[in-house]
């Protein structure tokens, strides 16, 4: 296979909610919370302020739909993205989605899959520590596609787990 045509397929994957508009790289003089609420402004996304440092947001892409809750920790300088996975896990899978996460966890570079074995919701959490720095639109982009392809990338693996297709050995020899 030539370079082009591993170009294509990789770049096949990518989600084109971070192409427009360009991000200037200035530093954002404010809190996280609104430098969070200015990023979504300049891409026309909505999202509703649940707190005083929480947002809600939803993504839908390629037909599936999630919530996205964004929380600044202000005075310890942190920025969290936690989505939630549309799928729930049966008590019957928890087993299997749990050592799923933990086979996904371990080649993760950023973030991580998180399980409530009560509630069987599954999510991926990424974050940013930008205490003694500053924080840019980029870094906020960086943080949010992160999350969005991770989650979009592995939701296929948590659903065959849940659908119960495969083991969790299986299914993640194909990523």
């Amino acid at each position: 296979m030539d370079k082009q045509a591993i170009a294509a397929i990789l770049n096949s994957k990518k989600i084109s909610l971070f192409d427009p508009p360009a991000i200037a790289a200035n530093s954002f003089n404010g809190s996280i919370i609104d430098a969070v609420i200015h990023y979504f402004t300049l891409n026309d996304w909505s999202c509703d302020r649940e707190e005083v440092n929480l947002l809600h947001s939803n993504f839908q892409i390629d037909g599936d739909r999630w919530d996205c809750y964004i929380q600044s920790f202000e005075e310890q300088g942190r920025l969290l993205i936690y989505s939630i996975l549309p799928v729930i896990a049966a008590r019957d899978t928890l087993a299997a989605i749990l050592e799923l996460t933990a086979r996904i966890n371990y080649e993760t570079a950023i973030g991580s899959f998180d399980l409530d074995c009560d509630t069987g919701f599954i999510a991926y959490k990424t974050s940013i520590d930008i205490k003694n720095s500053h924080l840019d639109l980029a870094l906020i982009r960086n943080l949010l596609q992160a999350n969005t392809e991770t989650l979009v990338y592995y939701l296929p693996a948590f659903r065959a787990i849940i659908e119960g297709k495969n083991s969790p050995l299986e299914v993640i020899t194909h990523y």
